[in-house]
């Protein structure tokens, strides 16, 4: 803080300063001349008459003399008065400020002598106070001085720290004194250091920064390892990213770490410490731990697998990986599809340096972008710590693949079968199951058919039996988990089946099992519902609206086919279920 003290007005200052000055000095002759009169002298003889005595003539002199004095005084007040109003700097203003508060006192200090002889002391003291405050009244008043306060803050460059608050700085390293955590050996020395970290708060506007999974602040200089991964390099461009009060980048970051980067390629870190040197940031680091042949860490080789898979197709994936420092220990190797984890496995780790390999099969979650990462974390008491890879994969659906399951050949597959194969849309293939009993081979049905292979599935004429509980409890889970299509066209006794009822297929199917099966007279005419034509199902397909575009014609030519040479009885529909279609009853024969 700056504080500037001028007068707006000195010269009125260097006048009235001058003339109390020359009042004073005359004051102060005039006194003198009066004491030495007072004193006992020899009396002069009388002169003649017309003759003036030569004491009177010498009173005159001294009179005269006083005033030139006194005068001289004056004079000398306003020369030495004007050349610091002149002068114009602070120190010159202050100082004729008090040139003018010492001429004052000097007045006032004579004119009480001068009283002192005939008022009580108390009343000159008095009226020598009242003299001296109404002087310096007036000086303010002439003078009209002003303060004026600038604060001046210091700019503080800016130092960013990085402590580093992974699960590996809980690792009690053997060499280190009485194998303390690595934190706890950070935060003592830290603690110790206490006077240093106050200077450096002096010259630095210090910003302390936590690194696990982000960056965040802190409030204190202390470690607490917490975090499953290292964000180095995000830590890095962070604190490069950070700005002071004054809108400065940082000057200095300071990173303390074992050194593991987790998040990232190592290639990431040495690119986050390059664009600090670009902006002229100082990196200065403090490494924890022991030395690198003996630091837990794991190091995963890049994925090898095709950028471009169909959203049916199986995607081996491995995983190759460097661990080091994990001798007779074991590290756990994990596959996710956009972060979610999708398999895992264990390794057994023999030697200090060992290199893994683990293979996955996947499924793909699904059409579009997809990021596959293959993470391989150490064990909890050697920090915990996740290494990991990724890279973006395209699902996607060039063919659609369809699988027709029945008992065996017949003329309506065969139909189906050609019908699809003309369209190169369309990848066909069929699974004919031949009456088998489940119960004699239940391991068939899982090894034969994987239902999430194929976008949609034509469950057709099956037996009860011919496939297993659990291979369509795969195949209900293949219809929600993956979204595999599924038409049951399975006959006239399929939908009053018990084991079917209580089968996946049960709660996959659009209508309740159980109704009553058909009879061999049930030829019904298929009539679609107004609501079709807006259905992908039948868009299109002799489902038409009228010239107005509000009423759907849903007759045409579907009233123009012979009825159907047999059908099934169907449940109700569930209250989520969409009829397609009906016979001239209402009842529900597509849905």
């Amino acid at each position: 803080m700056l504080a500037i003290f001028t007068l707006q007005e000195p010269i009125p200052i260097v006048i009235a300063s001058a003339a109390v000055f020359a009042v004073a000095a005359f004051l102060r002759l005039a006194r003198r001349d009066t004491q030495r009169s007072a004193a006992p002298a020899v009396q002069a003889p009388e002169s003649h008459a017309g003759v003036r005595a030569p004491g009177a003539a010498i009173s005159q002199g001294v009179s005269s003399v006083r005033s030139w004095i006194a005068a001289a005084t004056g004079v000398a007040g306003l020369v030495f008065g004007a050349a610091l109003a002149v002068a114009g700097t602070q120190a010159a203003q202050a100082l004729l400020l008090a040139l003018g508060v010492l001429a004052g006192v000097a007045l006032c200090v004579e004119l009480y002598r001068r009283e002192r002889s005939r008022l009580p002391f108390e009343n000159a003291l008095l009226c020598a106070a009242a003299r001296a405050l109404s002087w310096l009244v007036v000086l303010l008043l002439i003078g009209q001085p002003r303060w004026e306060w600038t604060v001046a803050d210091w700019e503080k460059p800016l130092l960013a720290v990085l402590l580093d608050e992974s699960k590996s700085m809980a690792i009690a390293d053997p060499q280190a004194s009485a194998e303390r955590p690595r934190a706890e050996i950070v935060n003592a020395a830290i603690g110790e250091s206490g006077d240093l970290i106050r200077q450096i708060a002096d010259l630095y506007e210090v910003q302390v920064f936590g690194v696990g999974e982000g960056c965040e602040v802190l409030d204190r200089w202390e470690i607490e390892p917490r975090a499953p991964l290292s964000a180095i390099a995000a830590g890095l461009r962070h604190a490069g990213q950070s700005r002071s009060v004054t809108g400065a980048p940082a000057a200095i970051v300071l990173l303390v770490s074992d050194g593991a980067e987790t998040a990232a390629d190592a290639r990431v870190v040495r690119e986050a410490a390059a664009d600090l040197a670009a902006r002229r940031t100082a990196l200065l680091t403090v490494g924890v731990g022991p030395a690198p042949e003996l630091t837990p860490s794991v190091s995963v080789d890049p994925l090898t697998v095709p950028g471009r898979i169909g959203s049916r197709d199986r995607l081996r994936v491995p995983i190759e990986a460097r661990v080091t420092g994990c001798a007779d220990r074991s590290v756990r190797a994990a596959v996710l599809w956009d972060d979610a984890q999708v398999a895992e496995r264990v390794l057994a780790i023999e030697r200090p340096i060992q290199r893994v390999t683990s293979n996955f099969e996947l499924d793909p979650p699904g059409v579009g972008l997809h990021r596959l990462t293959a993470r391989v974390a150490l064990p909890a008491d050697l920090g915990g710590e996740s290494f990991e890879t990724s890279l973006v994969i395209d699902v996607s659906d060039d063919q659609i693949r369809v699988l027709l399951v029945g008992e065996q050949p017949s003329s309506e597959l065969a139909f189906a079968c050609r019908a699809l194969a003309s369209d190169p849309r369309f990848e066909v293939k069929q699974h004919l199951l031949f009456g088998e009993d489940s119960a004699a081979r239940p391991e068939r049905r899982s090894v034969d058919i994987r239902w999430s292979d194929y976008h949609v599935v034509l469950f057709g004429i099956v037996p009860e039996r011919c496939l297993s509980l659990g291979a369509l409890a795969e195949l209900g889970d293949a219809v929600r988990q993956r979204g595999v299509g599924l038409l049951m066209a399975g006959g006239r006794s399929f939908y009053h089946s018990e084991y079917y009822a209580r089968s996946e297929l049960g709660d996959v199917c659009p209508v309740q099992f159980g109704a009553q099966g058909a009879d061999d007279d049930y030829r019904p005419r298929l009539l679609p519902v107004p609501a079709a034509v807006r259905h992908p199902v039948l868009m299109g397909v002799g489902v038409s609206a009228k010239p107005s575009g509000k009423t759907p014609e849903p007759g045409g030519i579907w009233r123009k086919l012979p009825p159907l040479a047999g059908a099934a009885h169907l449940g109700a529909p569930k209250p989520l279920a969409t009829v397609l279609a009906t016979d001239d009853a209402g009842q529900p024969l597509l849905v």
